[in-house]
């Protein structure tokens, strides 16, 4: 069903991504070369469904030497499979969700968007300092950087106050970084698909908000 779907999304100008969450799944693929093997099927699938582009997840490591190399060489391994089809100038997107300082900064300018991992945060603090160390990171412009926001999660303010998530975060996409970021990326819409209510028109809002019709 979801295959006969995507069909009509791009007749409405929706694009889909396939999306590796490596962050949650880094202990399954363990081995390089069956996570390299497992790449290059999800490149094939992505073409064969006709998608838009790809998207893949990570967790910086700030231990040991060890495990910093191992990192580097999971991360590079991604950038080899996805952004050799995938990215700036090329015919798919190439999204990261996370923390950027998982990518090598030299790599980071072969990523169309990086989605930052504030799906979780839940105050306006923490949301400045995170937004800033990724902007500081070097090779993350703030027109490349979108929020991510997860329905149903609260959200306190510089003045103590209490909000939505999506609502918030959509509110601080123009200003928070000193200059626009690139958008927002709300999470858990699936769960409202059986009762619109709620999570749907607050969706909704937030496109309009920030893709105001003309």
């Amino acid at each position: 069903f979801d295959r006969e779907d995507l069909a009509v999304l791009k007749e409405k100008g929706i694009r889909a991504v396939y999306f590796v969450d490596y962050a949650s799944r880094s202990t399954e693929f363990a081995d390089m070369t069956a996570l390299g093997a497992y790449l290059d099927k999800v490149v094939a699938r992505t073409r064969e469904l006709n998608l838009d582009g790809l998207s893949f997840s990570g967790i910086p490591v700030f231990g040991s030497d060890t495990e910093q190399a191992a990192q580097k060489a999971v991360a590079a391994l991604f950038i080899e499979k996805f952004a050799a089809v995938a990215g700036p100038g090329k015919e798919l997107l190439l999204l990261f969700e996370g923390d950027p300082q998982f990518l090598a900064a030299a790599d980071r300018d072969k990523v169309d968007y990086f989605v930052l991992d504030t799906k979780e945060t839940d105050n306006a603090t923490d949301l400045k300092l995170q937004v800033l160390r990724a902007l500081n990171a070097g090779n993350v412009p703030s027109d490349r950087l979108l929020l991510g926001a997860m329905t149903e999660y609260e959200f306190t303010d510089e003045d103590k106050g209490t909000s939505d998530a999506v609502t918030a975060l959509t509110m601080r996409i123009p200003e928070i970084g000193g200059q626009p970021l690139a958008g927002l990326c709300v999470y858990n819409v699936n769960v409202d698909y059986f009762g619109a209510d709620f999570i749907y028109p607050l969706t909704r809002t937030a496109i309009q908000t920030l893709n105001p019709s003309k």
